[in-house]
């Protein structure tokens, strides 16, 4: 279960499997892994930096491509997995830059980066 197309579909599969009687099991986990993937990712990457650099704090962390959701090319950041990074990101103290040609300044911008 992936892309972005697909991340409201599964939950749309799951309502209608329980409104007939069976709970699909596997699908509800795949979402659920899907969901966490970004956060275990920045918790990965701010756990390297600390470990090379002694402290996360102060890094510079350039993040490039902020909506992801393939073609037809769109500035959509709904569901974006970095919206998810950004708290950790923040928390650990790196210094954040941002770029997507596909988003407006003041998009990525409100949502914390510095560009």
């Amino acid at each position: 279960m992936g892309g972005a197309c697909l991340s409201k579909d599964p939950y749309i599969l799951v309502n209608a499997a329980r409104a007939a009687g069976y709970t699909p099991w596997l699908v509800g986990q795949a979402r659920g892994l899907n969901e966490h993937l970004p956060v275990h990712v920045a918790e990965r990457l701010i756990g390297m930096m600390r470990e090379k650099r002694g402290s996360a704090e102060g890094a510079r962390l350039s993040v490039l491509g902020w909506a992801y959701k393939g073609w037809p090319p769109t500035d959509d950041m709904r569901g974006t997995p970095i919206l998810s990074m950004l708290p950790l990101f923040r928390a650990a103290g790196l210094e954040l830059r941002g770029h997507d040609y596909l988003v407006a300044p003041r998009s990525s911008v409100a949502s914390g980066p510095n560009r």
